[in-house]
């Protein structure tokens, strides 16, 4: 189980990106996490992936803090929860082909040799639905859904137990939006305590639903309502705002 328990932070201008922000997500389970720019989502999403500090709370994975973790092996956390982030182009490396791409995590987390390598990266291209004849292109040779794909790809090399989707399809027209939506619901397995957990994060409330029974709506830092079930359950004026703004007129009695 991944925690958070009053997480609280504050950047150097003493503006609060987060308060209080408490919820916990179990492996096998998708949970998602919904509100505008600026709510904080993305920086909530960098410090699970311990890419940024914070200033109060506490964090554990399967029990151990996080604090505890950073002392003893960040390689630990840093395996155990992988990101997906929403800019394609610039979370991979623009001189690195496809293969490298995917080559580096497994080289720096496993003892593997060449061929293990070489056998492990075919797998993640036919995983993600790439061809190998896409291995060794560089990111500016691809289109954003295959780079989407790529980023995926490289965030499950290590077999990470949770996996954080930052705005993962925000920027991809509607037919790869599909696709890669698709994809990551192949890789969930609800209720299957051993398959990893994912926190999917979106601005795009009826996209939580399909892809999750689960989300928290956030506002100002805080988590302003907990829905399960279905948009029926939502009891705040920001949250039904929310589905009020929606442009998809079949989702209009959902709330």
């Amino acid at each position: 189980m991944l925690s958070v328990q009053d997480l609280r932070k504050c950047y150097a201008n003493g503006t609060w990106a987060l308060q209080g922000v408490t919820f916990k997500l179990e492996r096998g389970n998708c949970l998602g996490l919904v509100g505008v720019s600026g709510c904080g989502k993305s920086t909530l999403a960098r410090i699970i992936c311990g890419l940024e500090g914070f200033q109060s709370g506490e964090i554990s994975l399967e029990g151990i803090r996080y604090r505890g973790l950073r002392r003893q092996d960040p390689r630990i956390l840093r395996r155990q929860v992988q990101m997906v982030f929403q800019d394609t182009s610039g979370s991979l490396d623009p001189r690195c082909k496809v293969w490298q791409t995917l080559e580096e995590p497994l080289t720096n987390y496993e003892r593997l040799s060449r061929a293990a390598v070489r056998s492990r990266v075919e797998g993640l291209l036919a995983q993600v639905g790439l061809g190998t004849d896409l291995a060794g292109s560089y990111p500016h040779e691809l289109s954003g859904g295959q780079r989407q794909r790529v980023v995926i790809a490289r965030a499950l090399a290590v077999e990470p137990a949770y996996l954080i989707c930052d705005e993962p399809v925000s920027s991809l027209d509607r037919e790869t939006r599909e696709q890669i939506l698709s994809l990551l619901l192949k890789l969930q397995k609800p209720g299957d305590s051993t398959a990893r957990g994912i926190l999917f994060i979106t601005h795009d409330i009826a996209l939580a639903f399909r892809m999750s029974t689960h989300i928290l709506v956030m506002r100002d830092g805080t988590i302003l309502e907990d829905l399960h079930g279905g948009a029926s359950c939502a009891r705040d004026p920001y949250t039904r705002g929310l589905f009020a703004a929606l442009p998809y007129p079949e989702t209009g009695g959902l709330c």
